[in-house]
C-alpha cells in the first residue's frame, strides 16, 4: 500500500512541477523575454498572479488540485492527511490510511 500512495503523491507533485518548468521555457508562450536591455516593444506581456489565502493552519501543505463545484482537495505531508475544501469549511477524508504513509525530510 505504501509504494501507491508515495507514487500517487509524487505523480501529484510531478504534475504541479511540470506547467512551472515550461513557463520558464523561452519557447513557451506566456513565459516572458523581458530582461533590462528588452524594449518594450520585443517584450511579451505576462498575465498577473493573484493569490489567495484559502486555508490557514496548516503543517506543510503538499499538494492541491480542484475537483469540481468550488471544491479543493489537498494534502499535508507531515500529517499525511487529505482533506477537501468547501466554501471556507475543510473537512478531513475519512478512511485515508494516513498510518501507511511513509514520510521522510
Amino acid at each position: 500500500m505504501r509504494p501507491v500512495i508515495l507514487g500517487t503523491l509524487a505523480a501529484l507533485a510531478a504534475s504541479l512541477l511540470t506547467p512551472a518548468a515550461h513557463a520558464q521555457s523561452p519557447d513557451h508562450p506566456s513565459a516572458s523575454v523581458s530582461s533590462p536591455s528588452a524594449s518594450p516593444s520585443t517584450a511579451r506581456m505576462v498575465p498577473g498572479l493573484k493569490v489567495r489565502r484559502l486555508v490557514t493552519g496548516l503543517d506543510h501543505p503538499w499538494d492541491v488540485r480542484p475537483i469540481g463545484e468550488g471544491r479543493l482537495i489537498f494534502t499535508q505531508r507531515d500529517r499525511a492527511t487529505v482533506s477537501i475544501w468547501t466554501g471556507g469549511h475543510t473537512r478531513r477524508v475519512r478512511g485515508f490510511p494516513s498510518s501507511s504513509v511513509w514520510v521522510s525530510g
